[in-house]
Protein backbone atom coordinates (compact mmCIF):
# COMPACT_ATOMS: atom_id res chain seq x y z
CA UNK A 1 0.00 0.00 0.00
CA UNK A 2 1.38 3.36 -0.91
CA UNK A 3 2.37 2.98 3.77
CA UNK A 4 4.10 5.86 2.85
CA UNK A 5 2.51 6.42 5.15
CA UNK A 6 5.87 7.93 5.85
CA UNK A 7 5.49 10.89 9.69
CA UNK A 8 4.70 10.76 13.25
CA UNK A 9 8.20 10.68 14.55
CA UNK A 10 7.07 9.88 18.06
CA UNK A 11 6.49 6.39 16.79
CA UNK A 12 9.06 3.69 17.17
CA UNK A 13 10.87 2.34 14.11
CA UNK A 14 10.44 -0.89 12.22
CA UNK A 15 6.90 -1.08 10.99
CA UNK A 16 5.02 -1.12 7.42
CA UNK A 17 1.87 -0.33 5.52
CA UNK A 18 2.38 1.89 2.60
CA UNK A 19 1.66 5.07 4.54
CA UNK A 20 4.53 4.19 6.63
CA UNK A 21 7.06 4.99 4.07
CA UNK A 22 5.61 6.39 0.99
CA UNK A 23 4.68 10.00 0.97
CA UNK A 24 1.86 8.69 3.09
CA UNK A 25 3.96 6.13 4.86
CA UNK A 26 6.59 8.60 5.77
CA UNK A 27 3.79 10.80 6.77
CA UNK A 28 2.87 8.39 9.46
CA UNK A 29 6.19 7.54 10.87
CA UNK A 30 9.62 8.56 9.74
CA UNK A 31 11.14 5.60 11.41
CA UNK A 32 8.88 2.94 10.04
CA UNK A 33 10.43 0.19 8.13
CA UNK A 34 7.71 -1.50 6.21
CA UNK A 35 6.14 -3.51 8.85
CA UNK A 36 2.89 -2.50 10.34
CA UNK A 37 2.87 -3.51 13.95
CA UNK A 38 1.18 -1.21 16.46
CA UNK A 39 2.39 -0.18 19.86
CA UNK A 40 0.30 0.29 22.95
CA UNK A 41 -3.22 1.56 22.46
CA UNK A 42 -2.63 3.95 25.35
CA UNK A 43 -0.24 6.04 23.28
CA UNK A 44 -1.69 9.04 21.46
CA UNK A 45 -0.22 7.91 18.18
CA UNK A 46 1.24 4.53 17.59
CA UNK A 47 0.43 3.30 14.11
CA UNK A 48 3.99 2.68 13.07
CA UNK A 49 5.38 1.14 16.19
CA UNK A 50 6.63 -1.95 17.85
CA UNK A 51 4.32 -4.92 17.97
CA UNK A 52 2.55 -5.53 21.26
CA UNK A 53 2.21 -9.17 20.34
CA UNK A 54 4.89 -11.57 21.41
CA UNK A 55 6.70 -13.48 18.74
CA UNK A 56 4.46 -16.33 17.70
CA UNK A 57 5.02 -19.41 15.58
CA UNK A 58 5.26 -18.34 11.95
CA UNK A 59 2.83 -19.62 9.35
CA UNK A 60 3.81 -22.47 7.12
CA UNK A 61 4.92 -21.31 3.70
CA UNK A 62 2.98 -22.76 0.78
CA UNK A 63 4.56 -25.79 -0.82
CA UNK A 64 6.58 -24.98 -3.88
CA UNK A 65 4.41 -27.12 -6.11
CA UNK A 66 1.02 -26.19 -4.66
CA UNK A 67 -1.70 -24.97 -7.01
CA UNK A 68 -1.71 -21.26 -7.75
CA UNK A 69 -4.97 -19.38 -7.52
CA UNK A 70 -6.70 -17.82 -10.47
CA UNK A 71 -6.88 -14.15 -9.56
CA UNK A 72 -9.99 -13.61 -11.64
CA UNK A 73 -11.89 -16.63 -10.28
CA UNK A 74 -15.01 -16.52 -8.07
CA UNK A 75 -12.84 -17.96 -5.29
CA UNK A 76 -10.61 -14.90 -5.47
CA UNK A 77 -13.64 -12.64 -5.38
CA UNK A 78 -14.58 -14.34 -2.13
CA UNK A 79 -11.05 -13.80 -0.80
CA UNK A 80 -11.34 -10.11 -1.63
CA UNK A 81 -14.64 -9.95 0.21
CA UNK A 82 -13.03 -11.53 3.27
CA UNK A 83 -10.19 -9.00 3.05
CA UNK A 84 -12.76 -6.20 3.12
CA UNK A 85 -14.29 -7.76 6.22
CA UNK A 86 -10.92 -7.88 8.00
CA UNK A 87 -10.30 -4.22 7.20
CA UNK A 88 -13.78 -3.18 8.34
CA UNK A 89 -13.29 -4.98 11.62
CA UNK A 90 -9.91 -3.30 12.12
CA UNK A 91 -11.44 0.12 11.41
CA UNK A 92 -13.72 -0.40 14.41
CA UNK A 93 -10.90 -1.50 16.72
CA UNK A 94 -10.42 0.25 20.09
CA UNK A 95 -6.72 0.49 19.21
CA UNK A 96 -6.02 3.69 17.22
CA UNK A 97 -3.03 2.18 15.45
CA UNK A 98 -5.19 -0.64 14.12
CA UNK A 99 -7.83 1.84 12.96
CA UNK A 100 -5.19 3.86 11.14
CA UNK A 101 -3.80 0.77 9.46
CA UNK A 102 -7.29 -0.14 8.31
CA UNK A 103 -7.76 3.24 6.65
CA UNK A 104 -4.31 2.99 5.17
CA UNK A 105 -5.13 -0.40 3.72
CA UNK A 106 -8.52 0.60 2.36
CA UNK A 107 -7.06 3.03 -0.14
CA UNK A 108 -6.48 0.08 -2.48
CA UNK A 109 -10.27 -0.28 -2.58
CA UNK A 110 -11.76 3.21 -3.16
CA UNK A 111 -15.31 2.11 -2.37
CA UNK A 112 -14.10 0.76 0.98
CA UNK A 113 -12.22 3.98 1.72
CA UNK A 114 -15.38 5.96 0.95
CA UNK A 115 -17.19 3.85 3.52
CA UNK A 116 -14.58 4.19 6.27
CA UNK A 117 -13.25 7.73 5.76
CA UNK A 118 -16.12 9.80 7.24
CA UNK A 119 -15.73 8.28 10.70
CA UNK A 120 -11.94 8.27 10.53
CA UNK A 121 -11.76 11.96 9.63
CA UNK A 122 -13.37 12.82 12.97
CA UNK A 123 -11.60 10.12 14.98
CA UNK A 124 -10.45 11.17 18.47
CA UNK A 125 -6.90 10.08 17.65
CA UNK A 126 -4.81 12.51 15.64
CA UNK A 127 -2.92 9.75 13.87
CA UNK A 128 -6.12 8.25 12.53
CA UNK A 129 -7.34 11.68 11.38
CA UNK A 130 -4.00 12.29 9.68
CA UNK A 131 -4.03 8.99 7.81
CA UNK A 132 -7.65 9.43 6.76
CA UNK A 133 -7.02 12.95 5.53
CA UNK A 134 -3.98 11.91 3.51
CA UNK A 135 -5.87 8.94 2.04
CA UNK A 136 -8.79 11.12 0.97
CA UNK A 137 -6.37 13.46 -0.78
CA UNK A 138 -4.52 10.69 -2.53
CA UNK A 139 -7.76 9.10 -3.72
CA UNK A 140 -9.14 12.52 -4.71
CA UNK A 141 -12.44 11.91 -2.90
CA UNK A 142 -13.91 15.38 -3.38
CA UNK A 143 -17.18 14.36 -1.73
CA UNK A 144 -15.38 14.61 1.61
CA UNK A 145 -14.19 18.19 1.15
CA UNK A 146 -16.67 19.39 3.78
CA UNK A 147 -15.20 16.97 6.32
CA UNK A 148 -11.60 17.92 5.56
CA UNK A 149 -12.06 21.69 5.80
CA UNK A 150 -12.58 21.70 9.61
CA UNK A 151 -9.21 19.94 9.94
CA UNK A 152 -7.50 23.20 8.94
CA UNK A 153 -8.04 24.23 12.57
CA UNK A 154 -7.33 20.83 14.12
CA UNK A 155 -5.43 20.67 17.41
CA UNK A 156 -2.67 18.68 15.69
CA UNK A 157 -0.23 20.51 13.43
CA UNK A 158 0.28 17.31 11.45
CA UNK A 159 -3.44 17.02 10.75
CA UNK A 160 -3.56 20.68 9.72
CA UNK A 161 -0.70 20.06 7.30
CA UNK A 162 -2.52 17.06 5.83
CA UNK A 163 -5.66 19.15 5.41
CA UNK A 164 -3.74 21.81 3.48
CA UNK A 165 -2.40 19.19 1.07
CA UNK A 166 -5.68 17.33 0.67
CA UNK A 167 -7.81 20.41 0.07
CA UNK A 168 -5.29 21.63 -2.50
CA UNK A 169 -5.52 18.28 -4.26
CA UNK A 170 -9.32 18.55 -4.19
CA UNK A 171 -9.19 21.91 -5.95
CA UNK A 172 -9.83 24.14 -2.94
CA UNK A 173 -7.76 27.31 -2.58
CA UNK A 174 -5.90 27.06 0.73
CA UNK A 175 -3.32 29.29 2.40
CA UNK A 176 -0.13 27.21 2.76
CA UNK A 177 1.61 29.82 4.93
CA UNK A 178 1.18 27.87 8.20
CA UNK A 179 3.45 25.16 6.81
CA UNK A 180 6.43 27.49 7.19
CA UNK A 181 6.00 27.72 10.95
CA UNK A 182 5.50 23.97 11.18
CA UNK A 183 8.73 23.35 9.26
CA UNK A 184 10.63 25.52 11.74
CA UNK A 185 8.96 23.98 14.77
CA UNK A 186 10.83 22.19 17.55
CA UNK A 187 8.07 19.57 17.32
CA UNK A 188 9.79 16.97 15.14
CA UNK A 189 6.53 15.28 14.21
CA UNK A 190 5.06 18.55 12.94
CA UNK A 191 8.28 19.44 11.14
CA UNK A 192 8.50 16.10 9.37
CA UNK A 193 4.93 16.26 8.14
CA UNK A 194 5.37 19.87 7.05
CA UNK A 195 8.39 18.75 4.98
CA UNK A 196 6.28 15.98 3.50
CA UNK A 197 3.46 18.29 2.49
CA UNK A 198 5.76 21.02 1.18
CA UNK A 199 7.49 18.48 -1.03
CA UNK A 200 4.24 17.11 -2.38
CA UNK A 201 2.81 20.56 -3.03
CA UNK A 202 5.74 21.20 -5.38
CA UNK A 203 6.19 24.91 -4.71
CA UNK A 204 9.89 25.79 -4.97
CA UNK A 205 9.44 28.77 -2.67
CA UNK A 206 9.55 26.22 0.15
CA UNK A 207 13.22 25.38 -0.53
CA UNK A 208 14.77 28.05 1.74
CA UNK A 209 12.22 27.28 4.45
CA UNK A 210 13.24 23.64 4.51
CA UNK A 211 16.97 24.34 4.24
CA UNK A 212 16.99 26.78 7.11
CA UNK A 213 15.44 24.27 9.49
CA UNK A 214 17.40 21.12 8.61
CA UNK A 215 19.42 19.83 11.55
CA UNK A 216 17.90 22.29 13.99
CA UNK A 217 16.68 20.62 17.15
CA UNK A 218 16.67 21.09 20.88
CA UNK A 219 19.76 19.69 22.67
CA UNK A 220 17.63 16.98 24.27
CA UNK A 221 16.15 15.68 21.00
CA UNK A 222 16.93 12.09 20.07
CA UNK A 223 19.64 12.36 17.37
CA UNK A 224 18.20 9.44 15.39
CA UNK A 225 14.82 11.13 15.24
CA UNK A 226 16.49 14.32 14.08
CA UNK A 227 18.26 12.44 11.30
CA UNK A 228 15.01 10.78 10.27
CA UNK A 229 13.33 14.16 10.03
CA UNK A 230 16.25 15.49 8.02
CA UNK A 231 15.87 12.58 5.60
CA UNK A 232 12.27 13.62 5.05
CA UNK A 233 13.49 17.18 4.48
CA UNK A 234 16.05 15.93 1.96
CA UNK A 235 13.37 14.00 0.09
CA UNK A 236 11.17 17.08 -0.03
CA UNK A 237 14.06 19.13 -1.42
CA UNK A 238 14.71 16.56 -4.15
CA UNK A 239 11.04 16.71 -5.08
CA UNK A 240 11.41 20.48 -5.33
CA UNK A 241 14.31 20.19 -7.76
CA UNK A 242 17.27 20.28 -5.35
CA UNK A 243 18.64 17.01 -6.70
CA UNK A 244 22.00 17.21 -4.93
CA UNK A 245 20.18 16.42 -1.68
CA UNK A 246 19.79 12.85 -2.92
CA UNK A 247 23.37 12.22 -1.75
CA UNK A 248 22.39 12.43 1.93
CA UNK A 249 19.64 9.88 1.34
CA UNK A 250 21.99 7.52 -0.48
CA UNK A 251 24.52 7.83 2.34
CA UNK A 252 21.90 6.80 4.92
CA UNK A 253 21.59 3.42 3.19
CA UNK A 254 24.98 2.60 4.73
CA UNK A 255 23.95 3.42 8.30
CA UNK A 256 25.48 1.13 10.97
CA UNK A 257 23.49 -1.82 12.33
CA UNK A 258 22.33 0.08 15.40
CA UNK A 259 20.76 2.68 13.08
CA UNK A 260 19.11 0.36 10.58
CA UNK A 261 15.88 2.35 10.68
CA UNK A 262 17.72 5.11 8.83
CA UNK A 263 18.67 2.64 6.12
CA UNK A 264 15.07 1.46 5.83
CA UNK A 265 13.74 4.98 5.42
CA UNK A 266 16.49 5.82 2.94
CA UNK A 267 15.76 2.76 0.78
CA UNK A 268 12.07 3.55 0.64
CA UNK A 269 12.81 7.18 -0.19
CA UNK A 270 15.11 6.22 -3.07
CA UNK A 271 12.35 4.06 -4.48
CA UNK A 272 9.78 6.84 -4.27
CA UNK A 273 12.17 9.29 -5.92
CA UNK A 274 12.96 6.77 -8.69
CA UNK A 275 16.68 7.20 -8.12
CA UNK A 276 18.10 4.79 -10.70
CA UNK A 277 21.65 5.66 -9.67
CA UNK A 278 21.02 3.91 -6.35
CA UNK A 279 20.02 0.60 -7.96
CA UNK A 280 23.50 -1.01 -7.65
CA UNK A 281 23.74 -0.25 -3.92
CA UNK A 282 20.22 -1.58 -3.39
CA UNK A 283 21.05 -4.77 -5.28
CA UNK A 284 24.18 -5.15 -3.18
CA UNK A 285 22.04 -5.21 -0.03
CA UNK A 286 20.23 -8.23 -1.44
CA UNK A 287 23.31 -10.03 -2.79
CA UNK A 288 24.07 -13.38 -1.10
CA UNK A 289 27.73 -12.41 -0.81
CA UNK A 290 27.11 -8.90 0.52
CA UNK A 291 29.88 -7.66 2.79
CA UNK A 292 27.50 -7.20 5.72
CA UNK A 293 24.32 -9.11 6.39
CA UNK A 294 21.55 -6.55 6.65
CA UNK A 295 18.47 -6.73 8.84
CA UNK A 296 15.35 -8.26 7.24
CA UNK A 297 13.60 -4.88 7.34
CA UNK A 298 16.42 -3.30 5.32
CA UNK A 299 16.48 -6.10 2.76
CA UNK A 300 12.72 -5.91 2.29
CA UNK A 301 12.87 -2.12 1.95
CA UNK A 302 15.66 -2.43 -0.64
CA UNK A 303 13.61 -5.00 -2.56
CA UNK A 304 10.59 -2.70 -2.51
CA UNK A 305 12.69 0.21 -3.79
CA UNK A 306 14.13 -1.92 -6.60
CA UNK A 307 10.62 -2.93 -7.61
CA UNK A 308 9.75 0.77 -7.86
CA UNK A 309 12.79 1.19 -10.10
CA UNK A 310 11.52 -1.43 -12.51
CA UNK A 311 13.38 -4.52 -11.28
CA UNK A 312 11.99 -7.85 -12.50
CA UNK A 313 9.47 -9.32 -10.12
CA UNK A 314 10.92 -12.83 -9.85
CA UNK A 315 13.98 -11.94 -7.69
CA UNK A 316 11.83 -9.60 -5.59
CA UNK A 317 9.41 -12.46 -4.96
CA UNK A 318 12.36 -14.58 -3.85
CA UNK A 319 13.28 -11.97 -1.22
CA UNK A 320 9.71 -11.69 0.05
CA UNK A 321 9.43 -15.47 0.31
CA UNK A 322 12.42 -15.54 2.65
CA UNK A 323 10.45 -13.70 5.29
CA UNK A 324 6.87 -14.98 5.14
CA UNK A 325 7.87 -17.44 7.87
CA UNK A 326 10.01 -15.07 9.94
CA UNK A 327 9.62 -15.31 13.71
CA UNK A 328 9.03 -11.54 13.99
CA UNK A 329 5.46 -10.55 13.05
CA UNK A 330 6.71 -7.11 12.03
CA UNK A 331 8.90 -8.69 9.37
CA UNK A 332 6.07 -10.92 8.16
CA UNK A 333 3.86 -7.85 7.88
CA UNK A 334 6.50 -6.07 5.82
CA UNK A 335 6.79 -9.13 3.57
CA UNK A 336 3.02 -9.02 3.08
CA UNK A 337 3.19 -5.42 1.93
CA UNK A 338 5.90 -6.27 -0.59
CA UNK A 339 3.93 -9.27 -1.87
CA UNK A 340 0.94 -7.00 -2.41
CA UNK A 341 3.04 -4.74 -4.62
CA UNK A 342 3.98 -7.70 -6.80
CA UNK A 343 0.32 -8.53 -7.45
CA UNK A 344 0.99 -11.85 -9.16
CA UNK A 345 -0.43 -15.33 -8.83
CA UNK A 346 2.73 -16.46 -7.06
CA UNK A 347 2.65 -13.61 -4.55
CA UNK A 348 -1.05 -14.20 -3.92
CA UNK A 349 -0.24 -17.75 -2.87
CA UNK A 350 1.99 -16.50 -0.08
CA UNK A 351 -0.36 -13.68 0.87
CA UNK A 352 -3.11 -16.20 1.41
CA UNK A 353 -0.92 -17.94 3.99
CA UNK A 354 -0.27 -14.63 5.77
CA UNK A 355 -3.97 -13.81 5.83
CA UNK A 356 -4.42 -16.60 8.38
CA UNK A 357 -1.30 -15.65 10.35
CA UNK A 358 -1.34 -15.96 14.14
CA UNK A 359 -0.67 -12.21 14.49
CA UNK A 360 -3.67 -9.89 13.90
CA UNK A 361 -1.57 -7.09 12.43
CA UNK A 362 0.01 -9.44 9.92
CA UNK A 363 -3.47 -10.61 8.95
CA UNK A 364 -4.55 -7.00 8.45
CA UNK A 365 -1.51 -6.15 6.34
CA UNK A 366 -1.95 -9.26 4.21
CA UNK A 367 -5.65 -8.62 3.74
CA UNK A 368 -5.04 -5.04 2.65
CA UNK A 369 -2.23 -6.14 0.35
CA UNK A 370 -4.56 -8.72 -1.19
CA UNK A 371 -6.63 -5.92 -2.72
CA UNK A 372 -4.91 -5.95 -6.08
CA UNK A 373 -4.11 -2.85 -8.15
CA UNK A 374 -6.49 -4.18 -10.80
CA UNK A 375 -9.34 -3.83 -8.32
CA UNK A 376 -8.51 -0.24 -7.51
CA UNK A 377 -7.64 1.12 -10.92
CA UNK A 378 -4.02 1.75 -10.01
Amino acid sequence: MHTALPHFTAVAPRTALRYALSPLVLSICLASASGCAPRSASEPWSTKAQSTTSRTPPPSAPAAGSPRPNQTSPANAALSSRADAVIREAAASPDPSTRAHAIEGSIRQPSLLQELAPKALVDQNRGVRFVACMAVGEARLSEFTHLVQPLLTDDSASVRAAAILTLTRLGVTVDPTPLGAMAASDDLEARANAYLVLGLLGNRSAVPIIRSSLGNATPLANPIRVRLVDLQGAEALVRLGETREIDSIRAAVFSPPEQEELAVVACESLGRLHDEVSAPMLRNILAPNAGRARAPEVRLAAASALLSLGAPSKPILTIAREYVGDADPRVRAQAAVLLGKLASASSTEFLNALRVDSDPTVRLCASAASLSPAETGE
